[in-house]
């Protein structure tokens, strides 16, 4: 947080919850009905970015396997 220049709302903090908690392997549903959330497509606009990134297959390497 110390990086962003805009303010910190709790619209913000919505997100967080949202990126982080999948970061940690919370699943997509499971956000959905925790942020209350009655389309799925809400919460895939939310982690839009997150959910890219799972699919780029060179992010899935173990670093410690080289």
């Amino acid at each position: 947080m110390k990086e962003r220049t805009d303010r910190i709302t709790p619209h913000y903090f919505r997100h967080f919850y949202a990126i982080y908690s999948r970061q940690q392997g919370a699943d997509i549903f499971l956000i959905q009905k925790e942020l209350g959330h009655s389309d799925h497509k809400t919460t895939e606009r939310y982690l839009e970015k997150v959910l890219q990134r799972e699919q780029e297959i060179g992010l899935m390497w173990k670093e410690e396997e080289f």
